[in-house]
């Protein structure tokens, strides 16, 4: 019942609900008339049937009635005169099926003494006058209301095998108004079940044609009234549809109050589509925007880490380098141990100088040899410190790029923050991203800083070494020098042994000397080489970075792209409206 009822439409609804009213209000009115109807033709046939009753009464004499009543059977003459009025009564009232006459008194059974019948009656029933009779319960109402009141009574309508009746009472008084005897006369009322079927059916065609006048003249006014509903339904369905260009008709009645609060909807509807359509532009345009800075980032962030494999595999080259040339540096201190040794030697055998002249002008050759050696050596070393001093100025100048991409990097992440933040909900996951870029740059900028920090150290350190590089090949050229000159005294070792042993031990105090820087060089190389491990396991670390930094860049085109592909397909959603 319930489907059926909301498959029905609102006009089926309000014509149905009409006529439920109707059929109630008519129902009412017509049991309220029917009631009215039936309490005023009982009122009018029980004043008929006591008026029928008096004219019983009347024909008799109550003074016989009174004698007979004493003794029916004995008093036989007086009652065949009773039976004669009784007879005379139901012939001239035609309404008047049987008469008879009662005793007041019941015995000890509740039975009545039969005093006389009608001729009609006594040929119907087996019981005779001066019997006694169980009368039926509706009589013994009416009667037992006729001995309180002492007035005339009657029982409601009911039905035998003769038809339908009801029984007047009449009470028959001595001289002291008691009562002795009761004529009763059964009166036909058949015409009360006539009547009210008659008032039914009568009833029911006017209540089915007034239902029916009044479905049709409902049917028509709703349907008028219910016209512009139609228009406002077929509104709604061309704005489901996406058309907005729809207007309904504005009037002074409520349906078109309605259509103006319907059409100031659309109006603010399409102000709403015409916003998200600018925005889902502008999301559109930022997202390319955000998608070519990301992959102009992403080619930065490959640069730099291109620079970045090839400055570690030059700090590689270098931290493999540094150990051949410590092995060189070591060598050159154990010949200057030597050399120190021979001149120690030297100063012992200063007084054989002139038999082992020969010998220690091989000698001299030797160390001048040596010294060169040296002093190539000193140069080569002087040269790679040189570069790494250039490699390290490259490396600071790498780091300040590496320094400029992370804060470019940290802008675009606080830009892409500001624009998530504008689109709400669909950039909540890209705000996430461009935070973590940004943690990222934050992190890329401190290790930059590290890295600075080392380098300037090792350029600091480098420095020094340089320093020391040229106090050393001066040192070196010093004593090439001081061995040429030994070679110039040593062919007048013959002549002076005593110079001979002055100038060697000024070789041994300068041997001494260049033993010292050599240890110097050593321990400076010793602190390159662990300067050069420390920036190989930075630029490692700084290269994992840029990478990670590389894929963040990565993840965020990703997201610029499906964000682009969102505000398309929002465009799209757009597109379907029509203004």
């Amino acid at each position: 019942m319930k489907k059926y009822w909301h498959k029905l439409s609102f006009l089926q609804k309000n014509v149905l609900l009409t006529v439920l009213v109707i059929l109630t209000l008519v129902g009412t009115m017509g049991a309220l008339s029917f009631n009215m109807f039936q309490n005023s033709m009982m009122s009018i046939f029980e004043r008929h049937s006591f008026e029928t009753g008096d004219t019983v009464l009347h024909k008799l004499d109550e003074e016989i009635v009174r004698d007979v009543t004493k003794d029916p059977v004995a008093q036989r003459e007086k009652r065949e005169k009773l039976t004669e009025k009784l007879d005379e009564a139901t012939e001239e009232l035609n309404s008047v099926g049987q008469t008879y006459i009662v005793g007041a008194k019941k015995n000890e059974k509740g039975e009545l003494l039969i005093v006389d019948l009608s001729t009609d009656l006594a040929n119907v029933v087996e019981v005779r006058p001066g019997e006694y009779y169980k009368q039926p319960d509706l009589w013994m109402k009416a009667y037992d209301k006729v001995m309180s009141t002492k007035k005339a009574n009657m029982t409601v309508v009911y039905e035998d095998l003769l038809g339908s009746w009801v029984t007047i009472l009449e009470p028959i008084k001595d001289g002291d108004g008691n009562i002795v005897a009761i004529v009763a006369a059964d009166v036909d009322a058949s015409i009360v079940p006539i009547t009210k079927e008659k008032f039914i059916i009568q009833g029911l065609m006017f209540i089915c044609i007034s239902v029916l006048i009044a479905t049709v003249i409902q049917f028509l006014i709703v349907r008028n009234a219910l016209a512009p509903l139609r228009d406002l339904r077929e509104g709604l369905r061309r704005v489901g549809e996406g058309d907005l260009s729809i207007k309904l008709e504005e009037r002074p009645d409520d349906i078109g109050i309605i259509n103006a609060y319907f059409n100031n909807t659309i109006e603010k509807f399409k102000g709403i589509i015409d916003k998200v359509k600018q925005t889902a532009e502008q999301v559109s345009s930022s997202s390319q925007e955000l998608s070519v800075s990301t992959k102009e980032n992403s080619m930065a962030v490959q640069g730099i880490v291109s620079s970045i494999v090839e400055l570690r595999a030059g700090v590689q080259l270098q931290e493999t380098s540094v150990p051949k040339y410590l092995d060189i540096v070591y060598e050159m201190e154990d010949r200057m141990e030597e050399i120190t040794n021979i001149a120690k030697q030297m100063t012992k055998e200063s007084e054989g100088t002139k038999h082992h002249s020969e010998k220690g002008n091989g000698i001299i050759e030797q160390t001048m040899n040596q010294m060169n050696i040296i002093q190539n050596a000193v140069q080569d070393l002087s040269s790679i410190i040189y570069s790494l001093e250039v490699r390290s100025k490259e490396i600071s100048d790498i780091v300040t790029v590496i320094t400029s991409i992370s804060n470019q990097a940290n802008s675009l992440a606080l830009h892409a923050t500001i624009e998530a933040s504008r689109a709400e909900e669909t950039g909540e996951g890209f705000a996430v991203v461009a935070d973590e870029v940004r943690k990222l740059a934050e992190q890329t900028e401190a290790s930059a800083k590290d890295i600075a920090k080392l380098i300037g150290e090792t350029q600091a350190g480098t420095e020094e070494a340089v320093v020391s590089m040229q106090k050393t090949s001066k040192e070196v050229e010093s004593g090439m020098k001081l061995v040429e000159s030994s070679g110039a005294f040593f062919e007048k070792i013959s002549k002076s042994a005593q110079t001979v042993t002055n100038q060697v031990g000024v070789v041994s105090s300068n041997s001494n000397n260049i033993l010292q820087n050599s240890q110097n060089i050593v321990r400076v190389v010793n602190e390159l080489s662990l300067i050069a491990n420390k920036y190989a396991n930075s630029s490692s670390n700084v290269e994992e970075i840029m990478k990670e930094q590389e894929m963040s860049v990565q993840d965020i085109a990703e997201l610029a792209s499906s964000l682009s592909w969102l505000s398309q397909e929002l465009q799209e959603l757009i597109g379907e409206f029509k203004s």
